[in-house]
């Protein structure tokens, strides 16, 4: 009897190549090699990269970034999907490159991760961010900065200050203030001061006004998940709106609109809807409540971009790719489930009927929404593609 052989790595990349749908194709990116540069990623071929695949497929300038990121997040894995988490900010920068975004964008979406996903502490954040800056550059440095959701740092430590039974209302609220301050005063006064901002939403008026009610309703599904899983949930609009700051005043008052952050938290998730789990509810939920709070508190940026004469128009148009991917995603999903509606994810394929619903009315999104992904996609390479 013959001993039976397992594929390689190679060939199972090589067959799901050989099998992705036209649009499938056109949509993800351009090239053979870049798709199976990304799937070699995704297989745990990462290390067999060389230097002039990289080159080939990153530029040049790439090499660095693309390794120090490759080298910080070895070993982490993506939640969602088991994957290596460098995989994902590699396709985030091979996205950024498919939609000719300048390098800018390209060696900030590989580094977007390398620090958040590092540090558990504030502490850890600064060393991190420092080790980018000496080796990459202030301005940079300053983009991970921006990409890296300190909010979240904060209350992941404060898991450790509260009670696990704290109510999903507003008599949560003292303890959670209370736990917040007991962060802030165990770390040194430099670091209070460094992440003063940050504390002073938080404690001012972010937890006074957050509505944690939600909450209950997870809970009971996912014993795990408590008043703080919904506090830093719900943080997440403050991150958002430190990107907004990022982008208005960076250059000075009135000097520009730097947006390499916000295009690189869009791309980023567009990789998550992309990657989410389909019956999960949990993670479903998640990533659905950040893609609508990214895009309902973005919004305002639109006046004040067509305001500005030498500001590329194109975050506009990147707002459009994002939206629609997310009613997109939110149908292949729901497409997925139709065939298990009379079973346990009856309530899983009538959550995703409603919002699809609920989501293309709200953001006006009729027709294919596959088609007007492609069509926003080569208007974004277009326009990027011209020199500004």
């Amino acid at each position: 009897m013959s001993e039976s052989v397992s594929p390689s790595p190679d060939s199972v990349v090589s067959e799901w190549l050989a099998n992705l749908s036209p649009d499938q194709k056109d949509l993800f990116s351009g090239e053979d090699a870049v798709r199976s540069f990304s799937a070699r990623l995704a297989v745990g071929l990462g290390e067999e990269i060389t230097d002039p695949e990289i080159t080939a497929v990153l530029g040049a300038e790439a090499i660095p970034y693309f390794r120090y990121a490759q080298q910080k997040l070895h070993g982490f894995v993506r939640r969602t999907t088991g994957e290596p988490a460098f995989c994902h900010s590699a396709d985030i920068a091979l996205r950024a490159l498919d939609l000719n975004f300048r390098n800018r964008v390209v060696l900030a979406a590989l580094l977007h991760d390398t620090v958040e996903d590092r540090s558990k502490t504030l502490e850890q954040v600064v060393v991190n961010l420092k080790e980018i800056e000496d080796r990459f550059g202030a301005d940079i440095a300053k983009d991970v900065r921006g990409s890296t959701n300190v909010y979240s740092v904060i209350l992941r430590n404060l898991d450790s200050k509260v009670s696990h039974d704290l109510p999903f209302d507003d008599t949560a609220k003292p303890a959670l203030l209370h736990g917040i301050e007991q962060v802030r005063q165990e770390i040194p006064s430099s670091l209070r001061h460094t992440f003063r901002h940050e504390f002073s939403k938080l404690l001012d008026y972010f937890v006074h006004s957050v509505d944690l009610t939600e909450g209950a309703r997870k809970a009971r599904v996912d014993k795990k998940y408590s008043a703080v899983s919904e506090l830093r949930l719900r943080s997440y609009q403050l991150f958002v709106e430190d990107m907004h700051t990022d982008a208005r005043h960076r250059n000075g008052l009135g000097k520009g609109f730097h947006d390499v952050v916000l295009i690189v938290k869009s791309l980023d998730l567009v990789d998550n809807l992309r990657t989410s789990e389909v019956a999960n509810f949990a993670s479903l939920e998640r990533i659905l409540l950040k893609a609508e709070t990214f895009l309902d508190c973005t919004f305002f940026l639109h006046d004040e971009v067509r305001a500005i004469p030498e500001t590329c128009k194109v975050f506009i148009d990147l707002y459009d790719y994002l939206k629609y991917h997310l009613v997109e995603q939110l149908l292949e999903r729901k497409r997925a489930l139709i065939f298990l509606a009379d079973t346990r994810f009856a309530f899983l394929a009538d959550y995703l009927m409603r919002e699809v619903v609920r989501l293309q009315a709200k953001y006006k999104v009729h027709g294919n929404p596959l088609q007007e992904l492609q069509r926003v996609r080569r208007l974004l390479r277009e326009h990027n593609a011209i020199p500004h």
